[in-house]
């Protein structure tokens, strides 16, 4: 088994499975753009892969540059900023369950952490100045995130 997780390592998947560079993360990226207001299981998305999800964890970082759910959270976080800015009458129990997040105290600690503001303060102050041109191009279209932040 070391043996067989050693070739894998080494030679990489694509080689294995025959798919170009980039088609494989290409159909990951958009599966999730496709279900994120749905729960996406790691399962399903080594299965489409065809990898074990043990494997497909240091598949996705690789190619990625992060974890599956940091990848998904991050997409979330951005439809997330587009709501608070584009739509205040929302709550933020409401933008958090529209965003895909069941629990929206949950969602007020990831945003936090990334924003350093809660929600309610980002939503009275709706400001991105200190986003990046590409961070403010995904609050006004976050489906997109997998066109900026991929291969």
């Amino acid at each position: 088994m070391e043996l067989l997780k050693i070739f894998l390592e080494h030679i990489g998947i694509e080689k294995i499975l025959q798919i170009p560079t980039g088609d494989l993360e290409n159909k990951i990226a958009l599966y999730i753009k496709t279900h994120i207001h749905e729960p996406i299981t790691l399962t399903q998305l080594a299965d489409i892969a065809h990898l074990h999800p043990n494997y497909f964890i240091k598949y996705f970082k690789k190619h990625f540059s992060m974890t599956p759910i940091d990848y998904i959270n991050t997409i979330k976080l951005y439809r997330a900023v587009h709501l608070l800015v584009y739509n205040p009458e929302k709550s933020i129990e409401t933008v958090a369950y529209e965003t895909g997040f069941n629990d929206y105290r949950y969602f007020s600690r990831l945003f936090k952490k990334k924003y350093g503001v809660t929600p309610s303060v980002y939503k009275e102050t709706k400001d991105i100045s200190h986003l990046n041109e590409t961070q403010k191009k995904l609050v006004d279209h976050p489906t997109n995130f997998y066109c900026y932040y991929s291969f």
